[in-house]
């Protein structure tokens, strides 16, 4: 599927996906104009139009043919009569293609990505030695348990330091 920029004028080779996100859209690919109605042409039509401009007709086996060359030992070459069948009316209409276009971030919504980067790898760090049921159990008895809570909020310090390095650059 093609990726085109903001205001689908260009396709892109190469886009970050760290600074802008895909948006499913459509693009034009190309406009039909209406077919008009084309009515059956039967047989018996077709016969009395070359009939009446001077052409001959035979009908052989039930069937009508065209002759369209007599030769002088009596020969011919025929061509078979057959219907025209009708062609119904269509509308007018456009033909899509389904693409992705390529909408980069807002400087806000860049922030707010490198914040939630941020904090998920804060979490992530966490878990490394906690689960969440465990780091919730330290929280609720921090009074009861100081030194366990100690130890929890200096590795959570860490996690943040480290994840602020990584992440923020900082």
């Amino acid at each position: 599927m093609k990726v085109y920029n903001e205001n689908k004028t260009q396709v892109l080779e190469t886009y970050d996906l760290e600074l802008g996100k895909l948006k499913a859209d459509k693009i034009l690919k190309e406009s039909h104009a209406a077919i008009p109605e084309v009515p059956a042409i039967t047989v018996e039509t077709k016969v009395a139009e070359i009939t009446a401009s001077g052409g001959k007709v035979e009908e052989i086996g039930g069937k009508q043919y065209k002759v369209i060359e007599e030769f002088p030992n009596g020969g011919k070459t025929v061509e078979e009569i057959k219907e025209t069948p009708a062609v119904p009316a269509k509308d007018a209409y456009d033909e899509y293609e389904d693409i992705q276009v390529y909408i980069p971030y807002t400087a806000e919504e860049l922030a707010e990505r490198k914040q939630q980067k941020y904090e998920d790898r804060v979490v992530e760090l966490l878990r490394k030695k906690y689960t969440l049921n465990q780091e919730l159990a330290i929280l609720r008895q921090r009074d009861e348990k100081p030194e366990e809570y100690q130890a929890y909020h200096d590795y959570a310090e860490q996690c943040k330091a480290t994840a602020k390095t990584e992440i923020l650059g900082g």
